[in-house]
Order: structure tokens, then C-alpha cells, then sequence
């Protein structure tokens, strides 16, 4: 009897089942779970970008102190050239000025393609935040459709709910612990027919394990592959 309660009892609940899983599926579900995971991946990408900025300030401060210790070095340039009384004091001179120059030129042209991707970062980060708020107007759009699903299959499943509550005290409570297991784990239907020595829930042959404990009708086994109760037709 306990067993025929059960498959009542989840007939029922399969009505409220249904209703949760649309629930879980509709498009506003859809789209407020689509708009979570996008904030997330924007912030990460903010966190990646502020990583970045943070390296290239450093770099700037370090660019900034080398062109100081290399531009020290131009008084040394400074000169009328009289002292000068061979022409490999003008090549050296030469040389020596043409590598300031070099040296200079390049960390100049360093600290510009830094500050140019300083400029770019502070620019996507911008965007960034702009698509955020944008995610978050939408999130919460959703989330105001979803709620209004949710309360509207909620007062459809409630006089299901009272037919359940009206059937717990008949029903075997292991019987019933073992359903509401596995309909949290979303093993629905979680009763199924033992059925040519395989489970219907999970479709795999189960003779060999459970087809002695199946001789009358209504007889029960735990499926060892999916976990749900097989039952004799």
C-alpha cells in the first residue's frame, strides 16, 4: 500500500516538478543567469585591466627616473670645443653624443608607447563600466519578470502542495525520505517501473542485481546504477 501511496504522491508532485523545471528554463530565468555570469566576466576583466595599469605605472615611474640619470649627462655636451686639438676628440665627441641621443630617443619613445596604453586601459576601463551598469539595468529587469513568474507558478502549484501535505501521513517515511532525496537531486521521476529487468529511470539492466527482490507486485529495489526505487507492474 505504501508504495501505490508514493506513486500518488509523486503523480501529484510531478504537476509542481513540471512547473519548477519551466521555471528554472524560462527566458527570463535565462537571461537574469546570462546577465550575472556577463557582470562577472566584465569585473574580471576590470581586475585583469587594473593589474596591468598598476604595471604600467611602475614601468612609467621606473622609465621616468632613467631618462632623468641619462639626461643628467648632457652638461657633459656642453662645450666650445676648444680644448679639442685632435679630430678623434670630435669622433669621440660624436659618438658619445649620438649614443645620448639614441639612449634618450628610446626611452622617450618607451615612456609614449606606455603612456599610450595607460590612455587605452583608462579607455576599455570606461567602456567596461558603461556595459556593466548597462548588465546590471537588464539583471534587475529580469530578475522583477522572474520574481513575477515565480510568485504566478507558485499560486498554481499550491493546491497541488495541499494535496501532497494531505498524503504524507499514509506514506512509509523511509518511502518518502528516500523520494524527497532524490527530488532534490533532481531525479525525476524518482519511483520508476522495474520493467524486462531494466530500470526505467536510467534504462540499464539491473536483473542481476535486484530481479530476486522483484517477485510480487509493488515490490521495491534501489537502483545501483541511478539511485531511484524500481518498483513491480
Amino acid at each position: 500500500m505504501s508504495v501505490q501511496k508514493i506513486l500518488e504522491y509523486q503523480k501529484i508532485d510531478l504537476n509542481i516538478y513540471k512547473k519548477e523545471k519551466d521555471f528554472a528554463q524560462s527566458n527570463e530565468m535565462k537571461r537574469m543567469v546570462l546577465c550575472k555570469e556577463e557582470v562577472k566576466n566584465k569585473r574580471e576583466m576590470l581586475d585583469s585591466l587594473v593589474k596591468e595599469l598598476n604595471k604600467c605605472y611602475t614601468l612609467l615611474s621606473t622609465l621616468e627616473k632613467k631618462l632623468d640619470e641619462e639626461d643628467s649627462n648632457r652638461s657633459s655636451f656642453e662645450t666650445d670645443f676648444s680644448d679639442y686639438t685632435d679630430i678623434k676628440d670630435f669622433e669621440r665627441y660624436e659618438k658619445s653624443l649620438t649614443k645620448y641621443e639614441e639612449n634618450i630617443s628610446a626611452i622617450v619613445k618607451d615612456i609614449q608607447k606606455n603612456v599610450k596604453r595607460i590612455s587605452e586601459i583608462n579607455e576599455n576601463n570606461k567602456k567596461i563600466n558603461e556595459q556593466i551598469s548597462k548588465l546590471v539595468v537588464d539583471f534587475n529587469n529580469a530578475k522583477a519578470l522572474t520574481e513575477e513568474k515565480r510568485k504566478a507558478l507558485f499560486l498554481e502549484a499550491v493546491p497541488f502542495a495541499k494535496k501532497l501535505k494531505e498524503l504524507e501521513p499514509e506514506i512509509e517515511e523511509k518511502y518518502l525520505k528516500k523520494y524527497k532525496e532524490l527530488r532534490a537531486k533532481k531525479k525525476m521521476p524518482a519511483f520508476v517501473p522495474y520493467n524486462e529487468g531494466s530500470c526505467m529511470g536510467c534504462g540499464i539492466g539491473i536483473e542481476v542485481e535486484v530481479g530476486k527482490q522483484m517477485i510480487n507486485q509493488f515490490d521495491c529495489a534501489e537502483c545501483p546504477h541511478c539511485g531511484r526505487i524500481v518498483y513491480k507492474i
